[in-house]
């Protein structure tokens, strides 16, 4: 059962079921994310200022959301749709769910429940989610009074900070979290079409975003308003595309001509479909040719993409490229970089991969009589559970590209004092083998990591 809610006052409505989903109007009583898509649309073929075309629509001369199914057929192209941002709320949803999220927009911009910053709730699940829940609780003050004691500090700030970077660690995909994002109409046609073809939660927040952003009986008797009814668009399941995805990592795996790659981060400069395609189904390896018959194929599969269907993850890669193994803490913060090109093999597979193992967080290594536990705990946990539920320190592949000046401003970034220590090391190696390949980049921009005292109190 669904429960909706409206609170006029705050401009915010909900649906809920298990998994809580809200907007938050702009204007609320008015759908002013279609009345600005509306005169971006209607200024770009008028000789009028926008003013005097705000001011039709103001006076109710022009039914601005009226106008789109016009506007959208004589454009013929999702720019109108793009002009229109619509901000959505999750709440009770797993961290997985957030990873994937952030993985699928390249627009937009957002926030999640940060978990270097604010302590999680135990989610009583399954026992391999009590187990690692147990021991992220248990080592939290023993973390703290080790670390407090080598860095000769009672800052409680720094402290809780630096503590919850490494406990966070044991923390399980599934566990529970918010996240805010907005982004345009068309893109959120694309992701409700996307979750359309997941799992029974991936269906059921579909549904609920479709309702708030498009509208349905129950909430438009509490007084509500959708804002943009007629930009949400294309939204059915995407099952044939999904299926030649399915189609395709099948058949490469027929590929019998690749080579194991090595887990250190190294930066790509040649790169191709096939093997972004091939990686999906075994990680671990590149190919070393691309019979003709499998190029044929793919190229067969993929005419089902479209302009309202863009081709897969796999097709929009971007040279150069950084390739390596990571822990999936890491991850999720860089996954936020949306002008990267972000792939993560793990998120197209259903089964978790455990060939890389884990990382822990660096701080660890100047407590080693706590990192000792640590390791206890996760090399209980692997030998213990075979489950998808896997922690935050679990490693997994990825390749994360983009253009040089996106690369290196995601290092000087990344390398901040204030930072997670283990991707303020990892971006830190990239800026090195981005100076390795590039003479014109200047070593000096980039922060040195180290884990003395100064940079543990250093927040910035």
């Amino acid at each position: 059962m669904i429960k909706y809610s409206y609170n006029k006052k705050l401009g915010i409505a909900s649906a809920e079921s298990n998994v809580r989903v809200l907007t938050i109007l702009q204007r609320p009583g008015t759908r002013q994310p279609s009345i600005s898509s509306y005169l971006g649309a209607a200024y770009s073929r008028s000789k009028v200022s926008v003013l005097d075309l705000a001011e039709s629509v103001a006076s109710n001369d022009i039914d601005a959301d009226a106008k789109m199914e016009n506007i959208f057929y004589n454009y013929g192209h999702s720019s109108v749709a793009a002009m229109a941002n619509l901000s959505i709320c999750i709440e009770n949803v797993s961290m997985w769910f957030a990873f994937r999220l952030f993985n699928f927009f390249s627009l937009g911009a957002g926030q999640e429940k940060s978990s270097r910053y604010v302590k999680i709730s135990s989610s009583d699940e399954d026992e391999a989610t009590k187990y690692l829940f147990h021991h992220y609780e248990r080592l939290y003050q023993p973390t703290y009074e080790a670390l407090a004691s080598h860095y000769e500090t009672n800052d409680k700030k720094v402290l809780n900070a630096r503590t919850l970077d490494c406990v966070r660690a044991l923390l399980p995909i599934n566990a529970r979290t918010s996240l805010y994002y907005v982004t345009d109409a068309g893109s959120w046609s694309s992701f409700i079409s996307y979750l359309l073809t997941g799992s029974d939660e991936d269906k059921l927040i579909a549904r609920l975003i479709l309702d708030l952003l498009t509208g349905c009986k129950e909430l438009t008797e509490l007084g509500f308003i959708a804002e943009a009814p007629g930009l949400i668009r294309h939204t059915k399941p995407c099952v044939e595309q999904k299926r030649a995805i399915d189609n395709i990592i099948a058949k490469v795996k027929d590929i019998s001509s690749y080579k194991y790659v090595d887990t250190s981060p190294c930066l790509r400069t040649k790169s191709n479909a096939i093997e972004n395609f091939y990686i999906t189904g075994d990680p671990d390896r590149y190919i070393m040719s691309e019979p003709s018959e499998v190029v044929n194929y793919v190229r067969s599969e993929l005419k089902v993409f479209d302009k309202n269907h863009l081709l897969p993850i796999q097709c929009r890669y971007t040279i150069p490229f950084f390739e390596g193994v990571t822990d999936i803490g890491s991850l999720r913060d860089l996954n936020r970089h949306r002008s990267l090109w972000r792939y993560i093999p793990q998120l197209h597979q259903d089964k978790m991969n455990k060939a890389h193992g884990y990382s822990l967080p660096l701080y660890l290594k100047v407590i080693p009589e706590v990192e000792e536990q640590y390791n206890n705990v996760l090399t209980n946990f692997y030998e213990k559970y075979d489950s998808n539920v896997v922690p935050l320190a679990h490693n997994l592949r990825y390749r994360i590209g983009g253009t040089i000046d996106k690369l290196l401003y995601t290092c000087q970034l990344r390398t901040r004092p204030g930072g997670h220590i283990n991707y303020r090391a990892l971006t830190q190696y990239w800026a090195h083998l981005l100076e390795n390949k590039y003479n014109f980049i200047n070593p000096d921009t980039i922060t040195r990591v180290s884990l003395d005292r100064s940079e543990f109190l250093d927040r910035s």
